[in-house]
């Protein structure tokens, strides 16, 4: 029990640090950037003062400046906080083939989910829209390397475990 404990501590740092590392990465790049773009806009802040009437226009709608909407984020809980349960409940179901078998097949479609997701040009044309900054190359590593690695490496892990079970049977 103490080697298969271990074993599941180890398997969920490895699939857990890669991801919360390249979280804090990015989240201190965009505090940076953040920080930039507001010293900017300090500096020309007498200016906007000057040229503004007011927080709202005629329309009663939100001024230009105000306009500016939240880049868009991917969404890393999914590598954070679902794949080290799934690697989880896939240690503790090895004995029963049909329900390690059920979740290797979740995991090999969530696998072939988001590495379609990783090469949808629509998907990445929205994103785009949303933020300016991203970047084809960005999109694909992040939903590759974050998204789809972990299941298929859980899969493999999987088939694995299913093939040692049903040859010691």
């Amino acid at each position: 029990m103490a080697g298969t404990l271990t074993l599941i501590v180890w398997v969920g740092l490895v699939l857990i640090g890669p991801p919360v590392l390249l979280f804090w990465l990015i989240r201190r790049r965009r505090r940076r950037q953040r920080a930039r773009r507001d010293a900017v806009a300090m500096a020309d802040l007498p200016a906007l003062v000057a040229a503004s009437s007011g927080t709202l226009d005629g329309s009663g709608s939100p001024t230009g400046t105000e306009q500016a909407g939240h880049p868009y984020a991917f969404p890393y809980g999914m590598p954070i906080v679902v794949y080290p349960l799934l690697a989880i409940a896939l240690a503790r179901v090895q004995h029963s083939i049909w329900m390690a078998g059920l979740l290797d097949l979740l995991l090999v479609a969530l696998a072939v989910a988001f590495t379609r997701l990783a090469f949808n040009r629509l998907d990445f044309e929205k994103a785009r829209a949303i933020d300016l900054t991203m970047n084809l190359a960005t999109w694909r590593i992040n939903w590759l390397l974050f998204f789809a690695t972990p299941p298929t490496l859980l899969a493999l892990f999987g088939a694995a475990q299913l093939w040692l079970v049903w040859a010691g049977r």
